[in-house]
């Protein structure tokens, strides 16, 4: 029977060394595969946000409530500076444990390249107690765990380590010219898989690829460190710290502060309601505008003076939207909080009329929104194109985005919630004005409403202002020359030309100078008159039907007909479908010039007809407003 045990033991702890070397063959196989497709392939991570990077996961085995943490794995960058931060965090030193990839039980070289390690969970664990020179004291969140290991645990790990240095044996001839042998040295951890007497004095392109240092690289290296730095310590503030962050707290409801509520009727329940959903919201989007201006603002500013992405504009970037954050602030501490303080103190009901001054002066107040709405477009196309043109810009974005205060919204999401949340404040209002009764508090809510109302709708008018300008300057930019004229010498040619720039940007004749003019149709046609027929491009505007000519350079166009006013404009649709012509009066009312205009089918005649009759009657009311005027 002794026998029989000695067998079943040896057979077992053969089974048991089986095992070990075939999970450290399947990562030798692994890393064989990642070297030779480094460039051909990019490893993803499953159920992470998609971000055109590589990550890995570093799950630490030296905690009881499993703590793990996504590290990018950047080209060129080794395990150990990728994973420093996260060990500072910790209180773990690289000497006290070991990295391994998976399941396997072979310690990777810490100066391994981190960026073949993406898509892989990496498991970080004690070292053999032999390593260590001191006690390990491993911090991790607020707790600090001491003498991890028992009697017990601390003889497996020895047996396990015996194991993997009896399968690290076969790593290099598994690895065979694949990889550099460099690679399978540790001096940082006392490690070495290849004598380094025996190394081979050539190493592969790929290796001598990862390992040349590049300005890029530092760059990258830096932005990483600095980074970490940043999660360590935590995030910067923009401007001056808030000392009231207190105030920003809310209760789980309404009803927690609010007395006697089982006894209010339905329809004042509700009025509660809506008033609570108004202070949530606006809690909520404060806290999104602390995202943008302490997350991102911040931290771009710390690393620009590190002399980082300083080719990155600020202001292009945000506007002001850090203003725009302030006098948020201002106004909940002034007005919206005192909805709250009032209700804590007397546990009475929420009332508008605590909060009706701020939105009489809600105008003063969000006047930045103006400068803020009429650049957002801006913004975003400006984030786009530098997180597709900047690798460094990029790595930082994807960053800021992964910070649990984002709550899984991208930048872009994050700067279009001043607008949205500016077209909502009359919803918000109108909601609680439906669920009130109370005739004092319905006139103070039909007041702020209508004051909110008016300053949205001003917004609206110069967004739509400012696009249209922006629209104008494109189809200027479009028009090559003004062809009208044609000069018969030099001398007359040059005084011509002094004439020939048309600005569609400047007011409209007769017109109040703030109302601009507006495209309402353009597109192809073809024109007839005694000289032939010619193609043509045409733009009706508010005040002005303007004929071009496409030339060869892609889509520019040039002035064929001088600019017609569109209340001397006579037209006739023909006989033959798709025709109509067009006769030009001078000041004198008589004919200057006539043509035949073909758009293609009937129902195009008629539209453009159609915008002519429009153009005229939008065109003749903007006089009016402009005689009355003066």
């Amino acid at each position: 029977m002794g026998i029989n045990k000695k067998l079943r033991f040896q057979i077992g702890k053969l089974k048991q060394i089986n095992e070990e070397q075939t999970a450290d063959d399947n990562q030798i196989a692994v890393m064989m595969s990642m070297r030779r497709n480094i460039h051909h392939r990019r490893f993803s991570l499953p159920n992470t946000p998609e971000t055109g990077r590589d990550w890995f996961t570093l799950k630490f085995d030296l905690f009881d409530d499993g703590d793990v943490e996504l590290i990018p794995a950047v080209k060129g960058r080794s395990l150990s500076d990728a994973v420093q931060g996260s060990f500072q965090r910790r209180g773990l030193k690289l000497a006290s444990v070991n990295v391994y990839l998976d399941a396997s039980n072979t310690p990777l070289p810490l100066h391994f390249d981190s960026f073949p390690l993406g898509g892989h969970q990496l498991h970080v664990k004690v070292k053999d107690p032999s390593y260590q020179s001191e006690p390990l004291t491993f911090r991790h969140r607020s707790s600090s765990f001491n003498n991890l290991t028992t009697k017990g645990s601390l003889e497996k790990l020895v047996e396990k380590s015996r194991a993997s240095t009896k399968s690290r044996k076969s790593v290099t001839s598994l690895l065979g010219d694949s990889i550099s042998p460099d690679y399978l040295s540790c001096p940082s951890s006392g490690l070495s898989l290849i004598d380094s007497s025996k190394r081979s004095k050539s190493t592969t392109k790929l290796g001598a690829l990862f390992n040349a240092p590049t300005k890029e690289k530092d760059r990258m290296e830096q932005l990483g460190e600095i980074l970490d730095s940043i999660s360590f310590n935590g995030l910067p503030v923009y401007g001056d710290a808030d000392d009231q962050q207190g105030i920003y707290e809310l209760e789980e409801s309404w009803y927690k502060i609010v007395g006697n509520f089982d006894a209010m009727p339905k329809k004042q329940r509700d009025q509660q309601e809506a008033i609570w959903e108004l202070l949530l919201t606006e809690v909520t989007y404060l806290k999104k505008l602390k995202v943008i201006t302490d997350v991102f603002m911040a931290c771009l500013v710390r690393l620009q003076k590190e002399n980082l992405l300083t080719e990155i504009g600020i202001e292009r970037l945000f506007s002001n939207i850090a203003e725009i954050c302030q006098r948020h602030c201002l106004f909940w501490q002034q007005h919206l909080s005192k909805v709250l303080l009032r209700a804590r103190e007397t546990h009475k009901p929420l009332s508008p009329l605590d909060m009706q001054d701020g939105f009489y002066l809600f105008e003063d107040y969000y006047q930045p929104y103006i400068k803020y709405c009429l650049e957002e477009t801006s913004c975003v196309e400006y984030l786009k194109m530098k997180y597709r043109e900047n690798e460094l810009f990029k790595t930082f974005i994807v960053w800021g985005e992964t910070q649990k205060q984002c709550g899984r919204l991208k930048l872009s999401d994050l700067l279009v919630k001043p607008m949205q949340r500016l077209t909502k404040y009359p919803l918000l209002m109108k909601a609680v004005l439906k669920k009130t009764e109370d005739l004092a508090q319905r006139e103070a809510l039909i007041s702020m409403i209508s004051n909110v109302e008016r300053f949205v709708s001003k917004v609206n008018g110069m967004m739509r202002k400012y696009h249209e300008q922006e629209r104008l300057s494109s189809i200027m930019n479009r028009i090559e020359s003004y062809d009208v004229i044609e000069s018969f010498n030099d001398e007359l040619d040059k005084l011509v030309q002094d004439y020939t720039h048309l600005d569609l940007r400047a007011p409209m004749p007769g017109a109040p100078e703030h109302e601009i003019r507006q495209l309402l149709i353009e597109g192809p046609m073809r024109i007839r008159d005694r000289e032939g027929k010619m193609d043509a491009y045409g733009f009706l505007f508010t005040d002005m039907f303007l004929l071009t000519k496409p030339t060869k350079k892609g889509d520019k166009t040039k002035i064929i007909k001088q600019p017609m006013l569109i209340t001397q404009i006579v037209i006739q649709e023909l006989k033959d479908p798709g025709y109509f012509s067009l006769i030009y009066l001078n000041e004198f009312k008589t004919a200057s010039f006539a043509f035949t205009i073909q758009v293609g089918t009937a129902a195009h005649t008629r539209t453009w007809i159609g915008g002519l009759e429009k153009a005229k009657k939008l065109y003749g009311e903007a006089m009016l407003r402009g005689q009355a005027r003066r």
